[in-house]
């Protein structure tokens, strides 16, 4: 029996027209699995790990999760349709369903075959584990799977979950190797950003403007694949930048673009950071590592300018206990669904967007034999927060850049939607000018909406 933590509570109260916080990860594979060898696969890997097969369960105002018996066929989604239906209604339609905390398991696998194209997803509570922790998941089914296939043994290796509370305690040093330091340094931080976070404003704007009528929640995806970012390569070199940092510069200018008759002299995007120990194949049970990238308007007309705000940004929050910090204050805090409520409306609330990187594919999913299956694209979908009306997710894999956006039917419409991901092929044109020549985009790394 694990005791949910007061960050891992907070997705137990965010949930919108009774659709709690769920998140799903789409994988698109190159040929058709035997369905009887998966099931067996799966089963195998939630015997090995105890949170898979667990529930929540809540007694005396705690939550907890507590192994339980579970039942393949109910954690195994098969789905099989015909050339009338398409891959996006399929994912509309999951992302839509109501998930019951206490009753359903909080991870399900489907697998998916349309139009002779195949696709193997996992939705989760979000008070499991994160995206990059997904990934791991899957990656284990997978490997399993290969391993029934050619009649090996099946090993798998231990994988840890583990908190932030965790990390503080057992761990000197964060991913980045920064020192954690004392507890007393952690929480005279920690309130310090909650200070920071309270004495702002919001931006308002289409893009965080809620509405708790908002409808369905749908999704869409623009690609960019590699001989489309490869001309921004001497760019990245010039100024020695991440893909996160190039992608959200990319990003903020499109939102510059999208918003310029009504844009806001500041604006600020909520991003995310990972600081698991870097030695350790765990999954992450804490999860809102949030810290805001902070642009005026006026300065980000000038691309190199904005880019090189972004990189010292992301540089300089890779080397602080900003989201250590940010954890261990909430945790040392009695949140109650009230607090939760209002903390999680002002944060979100503030920022003009959220934008999730989970990393690259490929650095997390490591099959043992890539000529038996190898993963074509993948998508990442992240709910609504309150205060948002939209989310970006950017994940990449066999050199493809995806970049989802989720949103709220009746606040964005789709023309909107497809509004900004033409200014993101309108910067990315722009920049390629400067330092390359421009390449055709791509859209849609899988079709949804």
């Amino acid at each position: 029996m694990i005791e949910l933590t007061n960050t891992e509570k907070v997705y137990l109260i965010l949930e919108r027209n009774g659709i709690p916080y769920t998140l799903m990860m789409t994988l698109k594979i190159d040929k058709e699995l035997n369905q009887k060898i998966l099931k067996e696969s799966i089963k195998q890997v939630f015997n090995q790990y105890i949170i898979l097969r667990s529930k929540i369960k809540c007694q005396n105002k705690k939550f907890y999760l507590i192994a339980d018996e579970f039942d393949v066929n109910q954690i195994f989604k098969p789905v099989t349709l015909n050339e009338d239906n398409s891959i996006k209604s399929v994912l509309n339609e999951i992302m839509n369903t109501p998930f019951d905390v206490y009753n359903d398991p909080i991870l399900y696998i489907y697998y998916i075959i349309i139009n002779e194209q195949h696709y193997l997803a996992a939705r989760w509570f979000h008070s499991l584990f994160d995206g990059r922790s997904a990934l791991i998941i899957l990656n284990q089914i997978l490997n399993v799977y290969i391993m029934n296939i050619n009649d090996e043994i099946v090993n798998l290796p231990e994988l840890k979950r583990i908190s932030y509370l965790d990390i503080i305690r057992g761990y000197k040093y964060t991913r980045e190797g920064v020192k954690i330091g004392s507890r007393l340094k952690l929480t005279l931080l920690g309130i310090a950003i909650l200070y920071k976070i309270r004495s702002k404003k919001g931006t308002g704007g289409i893009f965080n403007k809620e509405d708790k009528n908002g409808g369905r929640l749908l999704f869409k995806t623009l690609n960019l694949t590699e001989d489309i970012m490869n001309p921004l390569n001497s760019l990245k070199q010039k100024y020695d930048l991440t893909d996160n940092d190039l992608l959200l510069s990319i990003i903020i200018l499109a939102y510059i673009n999208f918003k310029l008759e009504n844009l806001h002299k500041e604006i600020r995007i909520l991003s995310f950071m990972d600081v698991r120990p870097r030695s350790e194949g765990s999954l992450l049970g804490d999860l809102v590592t949030g810290f805001y990238v902070e642009i005026d308007s006026n300065e980000a007309k000038d691309e190199i300018s904005l880019i090189k705000s972004i990189k010292k940004q992301m540089d300089k929050e890779k080397k602080s206990l900003n989201a250590v910090a940010n954890f261990y204050i909430g945790e040392i805090i009695h949140l109650t669904q009230e607090k939760i409520r209002k903390l999680t409306k002002d944060i979100f609330t503030l920022s003009n967007m959220q934008v999730t990187n989970v990393g690259n594919l490929d650095n997390i999913i490591d099959l043992k034999q890539q000529n038996i299956i190898k993963i074509l694209e993948a998508s990442f979908f992240v709910p609504i927060k309150p205060g948002l009306s939209s989310v970006i997710s950017i994940i990449k894999s066999n050199d493809i850049i995806t970049i989802g956006l989720s949103y709220l039917e009746n606040v964005l419409s789709e023309t909107e939607v497809d509004n900004f991901f033409n200014q993101i092929k309108s910067v990315i044109k722009k920049l390629g000018k400067k330092f390359g020549s421009e390449k055709r985009l791509e859209e849609g790394a899988i079709p949804i909406p």
